[in-house]
């Protein structure tokens, strides 16, 4: 396996687990009597990282050929999907030191962990996108000649 198709799919799967996260709850609830969760459809940010997601694994499955604008178009689809994560990530953990008495019951939010795949998911994506250089040459493994007597 060469080191573009590590890196490529080191990039696909960035993306795949972008989509994979934005599914998953972004948020649990703990009140007393159970788990509630909270999904990014519900915020309306699971449409930015679906199509994130959905754009990472284009530009790197299928696209024709490996290219400079479809390692940037990953790599920037991988940053808007970590920016939006983040953003979610910073309200979230404003919030969650507030632990409300709601009916005599506390109320625990804890982070999803679709919201923490989601950040994993932009990060390998970012890091795919931006390792790729379609100028190297297609192995980076170098052949050393061994001389016999």
């Amino acid at each position: 396996m060469t080191t573009r198709q590590i890196i490529k799919y080191f990039t696909l799967l960035g993306g795949v687990v972008i989509i994979i996260g934005s599914v998953l709850p972004w948020l649990t609830v703990n009140d007393g009597s159970g788990l509630t969760n909270v999904y990014a459809f519900e915020s309306g940010d699971a449409a930015l990282t679906l199509i994130t997601g959905a754009s990472v694994l284009l530009a790197t499955f299928v696209a024709r050929g490996p290219s400079r604008f479809n390692s940037l178009v990953a790599s920037l689809a991988g940053v808007l999907c970590g920016v939006v994560a983040l953003r979610e990530l910073s309200n979230l953990l404003n919030r969650i030191e507030l632990v409300q008495v709601v009916g005599g019951a506390e109320v625990r939010p804890m982070i999803g962990i679709g919201l923490i795949i989601v950040l994993i998911g932009a990060a390998l994506s970012i890091g795919g996108g931006l390792l790729f250089d379609p100028d190297k040459p297609k192995s980076a493994v170098k052949s050393s000649s061994i001389s016999t007597r």
